[in-house]
């Protein structure tokens, strides 16, 4: 193998794909990054056998071929070099040779034929959806799933295509994320569920390309996102869903909407002191006002209060106060809707300009 390149595009591709890399595979090759060169460009691969991640680049290419090289030590050596353009040359031992104007190296790699075939979506659905809508509802989403957790389809993202319609789901069982978006048009019914690590990893690879359409497909415990020059392939969570439907009230017996800086900055106040007692704030409403308030704890305590629109009547409930932070911060609305109801019903969070919805399991007080 023989090939030109961009620096730019060279750096951007390795990291691109890298993603999908854990830092504890056993297997050497999972290490490494597949590079192919075929027909003016080159063709780069990575997997962690969960997660693989695909992209390519233009390239001026002299001779087709390829090899795996160690992910981490070529990406971090491309992204030092300031040539505009290297040239990469497979050795017959087995090393790929980085040649630009100023500097050369030669890293040792492994031969293609041990690097794992990354599965081909034979689709039974698919979807089309524009990247910034995709991004927006896993962003809004992901972060509710379980990191660590004994029953697997809560450490998922929940996908539903509905028609012209996609709803995205994530609990962990103390708070549930539902957020809904337009699909750019109609599809066949069909769901699945999503790993929360390649969400987070989607995530950021959506946010390098916002304005593109993503195309997704779907087969019986795979799934596939490729948009612009990326493809992203992963299994599945099997299992059912919750039926969390059935736990979102109905009812408002108070409601306030209140300003969403506002709030932020209260419950960043009172997270010095709940951080000593597990996070664990009261929301008091009375008339037009909400205190946010912890019991004393070992370095003090903390009462705020701020002014907000009150419907219903006067009501208290105790929450984890990082659960609302967080939810408050991955939505930009400048005003957000709470709902209290009994003490031990889920708080409800409602952003003020979008299709979303956020319950909260309530604490002791």
């Amino acid at each position: 193998m023989e090939v030109t390149c961009s620096q730019t595009d060279l750096s951007f591709a390795l990291n691109t794909v890298s993603r999908a890399i854990n830092n504890t595979n056993t297997l050497p090759v999972l290490n490494n990054v597949l590079i192919e060169a075929k027909e003016n460009a080159l063709y780069f691969s990575a997997t962690n056998l969960e997660i693989a991640i695909k992209t390519k680049i233009a390239a001026k290419v002299d001779t087709e071929g390829g090899i795996t090289i160690p992910a981490r030590l070529l990406t971090s050596y491309v992204q030092l070099l300031n040539e505009k353009k290297i040239t990469l040359s497979v050795t017959r031992e087995l090393s790929l040779e980085l040649n630009s104007e100023h500097d050369y190296t030669k890293i040792k790699g492994i031969k293609v034929e041990e690097f794992p075939a990354i599965p081909v979506i034979e689709e039974e659905s698919t979807a089309e959806i524009s990247a910034a809508k995709l991004l927006e509802v896993l962003q809004s989403t992901y972060f509710s799933a379980s990191i660590h957790s004994s029953r697997p389809v809560l450490a998922g993202v929940f996908l539903k295509f509905e028609n012209s319609q996609l709803i995205v789901a994530a609990t962990d069982s103390y708070r549930l994320a539902e957020r809904k978006v337009e699909l750019k048009k109609e599809t066949q019914p069909f769901t699945a569920i999503l790993p929360v690590r390649t969400a987070s990893e989607l995530i950021k690879l959506l946010a390098s390309d916002p304005k593109a359409s993503v195309l997704v497909k779907l087969s019986k415990n795979q799934i596939e996102f490729s948009f612009g020059e990326i493809t992203l392939v992963s299994r599945l969570i099997e299992g059912v869903f919750p039926d969390y439907e059935k736990i979102i009230p109905q009812e408002e017996k108070t409601k306030i909407t209140v300003g969403t800086s506002d709030l932020i900055l209260a419950i960043k106040k009172i997270s010095l002191f709940a951080r000593e007692v597990n996070n664990n704030m009261k929301l008091t409403v009375d008339q037009n006002s909400l205190t946010l308030s912890t019991d004393e704890t070992k370095v003090g305590e903390g009462e705020i209060t701020i002014p907000v629109k009150l419907t219903g009547e006067a009501n208290q409930i105790a929450v984890n106060a990082q659960y609302l932070l967080e939810v408050l911060s991955a939505n930009p609305s400048k005003e957000v809707t709470i709902i209290i109801n009994e003490k031990l019903s889920p708080l409800v969070v409602k952003p003020a300009d979008n299709d979303y919805i956020y319950l909260i399991m309530p604490l002791k007080a």
